[in-house]
C-alpha cells in the first residue's frame, strides 16, 4: 500500500485492493492444530453471538452441522481484516474479498474452499471483517439462472454487487446485462483477459486479444458510451435488461408510463445457432429513454388501461455520453425505426416518444346486449 500510495496518489489508476484470493481451506473442514482445538472447544466470540442474535457457547452448541465451516470463516475474516486495516492506515483505498463459491459443488466445507465468504458465510464475514468494503463474487457457472441467484444472494444492503472474476464467451458477455441492470452491480470482469492469441500464420510480435473475450470487449466498447448514465440509473428502478436466452425469443419490460417489447433473432443471422440478444433499457424522463445493446427489436407501448394505445417516436438518435451530456452521431428515421432493430455491432439510442389515442385501432368492449 505504501508503493502504491508512492507512485499513483495522485492519477488513482487504483481503485480497488484485493489483500486475499478465495480465502479458505481445501480438503479440510477447518484448522485442527493444537492453538485451534483449543479455541474451537471453547466459547463463540461474544462479537458473534450478538452480532448474529444467538445464544452463547461452544462453537458446536451455536452451529450445529456448520460449526467448523463457521469457525474457519471468523478466524480467517479476522485475520485478512487485520491486514486490510493495516493497508488501509496506511493508504485508504477500499478493500474487498472475492469468493469461490459453493454452489454447484459437493456441499461438504472442504471440497470448496471452507472458511471463505461463501453465500452460508455472508453474516460471519460482516462480523468479522468490517474493513471489507464488498465480499465479491466470481461466477463461473455457465447457466443462467445460477448467475441470476447468486447475484440474488450477494447483493445486499450492506454488500454492493462486484463481479471481478466471471467466465468468458457470449454467456458472460449476455450475464453482465442482468449484472448492471437488474443488480446495479458496481463493476464486472472476465477471468484471463491478459493471456493474447497469436495466429501462427503472423508475425510472433503480432499479438490479438483472444477470440474467446471479443464479446466482452464488445460489451465495454458499448458500456464506455453509457456508463455515467448506468451509473445514475441503477437503484432507481428505472434500468432493466433484457437478454436472449435459450428457449426465450422475447421479453416484456415495464416502465412507468409504457411496456417495451424486445425481441431476438434480429437481423437474420448466420450465427451458427448462438444467442447474442443483450439489451439495456433505462427512462430517462417521462417520455424519455436510453436503449443500449445488439441483435434485438424493441416495441414501445403505452401502459395498458392508460387511455393511449399507440406510442411515436418523436426522435431517436445514436450517440454516446460523455462527462454527462449526450452526444448525436446519428439520426434514426424510414426503415430504422420502422424495424427498430439493434445491430450485431451494437448501438446506443436516446429516443423521446409520445402517447397518442389512435381512434381507429381504440379498444371498445363489445355491447353483448345487442
Amino acid at each position: 500500500m505504501q508503493h502504491i500510495r508512492t507512485i499513483d496518489s495522485s492519477e488513482r489508476t487504483v481503485i480497488m485492493v484485493q489483500p486475499e484470493n478465495e480465502p479458505g481451506s481445501l480438503q479440510t473442514d477447518r484448522d485442527y492444530s493444537e492453538a485451534a482445538n483449543k479455541l474451537y472447544f471453547g466459547e463463540v466470540p461474544d462479537e458473534l453471538i450478538l452480532g448474529l442474535g444467538k445464544k452463547g457457547g461452544t462453537w458446536d452448541e451455536v452451529f450445529g452441522i456448520e460449526a467448523a465451516e463457521a469457525f474457519n470463516a471468523y478466524w480467517i475474516a479476522k485475520y485478512i481484516n487485520g491486514v486490510a486495516a493495516a493497508g488501509k492506515a496506511v493508504y485508504p483505498l477500499p478493500m474487498y474479498i472475492n469468493v469461490w463459491t459453493k454452489e454447484n459443488y459437493f456441499q461438504r466445507p472442504g471440497e470448496y474452499p471452507s472458511g471463505g465468504p461463501t453465500s452460508n458465510m455472508i453474516d460471519i464475514w460482516k462480523i468479522a471483517a468490517p474493513e471489507m468494503f464488498t465480499l465479491a463474487l466470481d461466477i463461473y457457472h455457465q447457466n443462467n439462472m445460477d448467475f441470476i441467484e447468486l447475484c440474488k444472494k450477494y447483493k445486499r444492503p450492506d454488500n454492493p454487487l462486484f463481479l471481478p472474476e466471471m467466465g468468458n464467451g457470449m454467456n458472460f458477455a449476455r450475464y453482465q446485462f442482468y449484472a448492471l441492470a437488474d443488480f446495479d452491480a458496481m463493476g464486472i470482469a472476465p477471468y484471463g483477459i491478459d493471456p493474447f492469441y497469436i495466429d501462427p500464420r503472423e508475425n510472433r510480435n503480432k499479438q490479438s486479444l483472444d477470440t474467446k473475450f471479443l464479446p466482452m470487449a464488445e460489451n465495454y466498447k458499448l458500456f464506455s458510451k453509457i456508463s455515467d448514465k448506468i451509473v445514475e440509473l441503477q437503484g432507481t428502478g428505472n434500468l432493466k435488461a433484457a437478454v436472449e436466452e435459450h428457449g426465450l425469443g422475447e421479453k416484456l419490460l415495464h416502465f412507468d408510463n409504457y411496456d417495451v417489447l424486445v425481441q431476438f433473432g434480429f437481423p437474420n443471422r448466420d450465427k451458427k445457432g448462438e444467442i447474442t440478444g443483450r439489451v439495456l433499457i433505462g427512462q430517462l424522463s417521462e417520455d424519455e429513454f436510453m436503449i443500449a445493446g445488439f441483435d434485438a427489436k424493441f416495441i414501445f407501448r403505452p401502459k395498458y388501461k392508460s387511455g393511449f394505445n399507440k406510442a411515436e417516436f418523436v426522435l431517436a438518435e445514436e450517440g454516446f455520453y460523455k462527462n454527462g451530456t449526450w452526444h448525436t452521431q446519428r439520426l434514426w428515421n424510414g426503415d430504422a425505426l420502422y424495424h427498430s432493430v439493434l445491430p450485431p455491432e451494437g448501438a446506443v439510442l436516446k429516443i423521446k416518444l409520445q402517447r397518442i389515442v389512435n381512434s381507429e385501432k381504440q379498444n371498445v368492449a363489445p355491447n353483448f346486449e345487442k
